[in-house]
């Protein structure tokens, strides 16, 4: 798949586990070396469940971590603080659909 040869081990992990939990939807083009979707509605779908996914994993560590619940602000914190870095993630490793 070559995705190691690309990508550090974090972001091979994510795409691994992704072009695994999405594989009716998604492929890897080695050609332009990001994960492609048949559609957009399907690749919106996925970016949102994934970055919602990415969310609650951070909130559950943060949890561990203060050992209570952080409550709804927590979502609008992480999106202030992640939501840029995701989107460049996914700009970095996507394409919505190849023509």
């Amino acid at each position: 798949m070559c995705l190691e040869n690309n990508f550090n081990d974090v972001i091979v992990s994510r795409m691994k586990e992704e072009l695994s939990y999405y594989k009716d939807h998604c492929y890897y083009n080695k050609k332009i070396k990001k994960i492609v979707y048949n559609s957009l509605q399907e690749a919106m779908t996925a970016y949102n469940e994934i970055q919602m996914h990415l969310m609650e994993q951070e909130r559950l560590d943060e949890i561990r971590v203060e050992q209570h619940n952080l409550g709804e602000e927590y979502d609008l914190e992480w999106v202030t603080r992640f939501s840029t870095t995701f989107r460049k993630y996914w700009k970095q490793t996507h394409r919505f659909i190849f023509p």
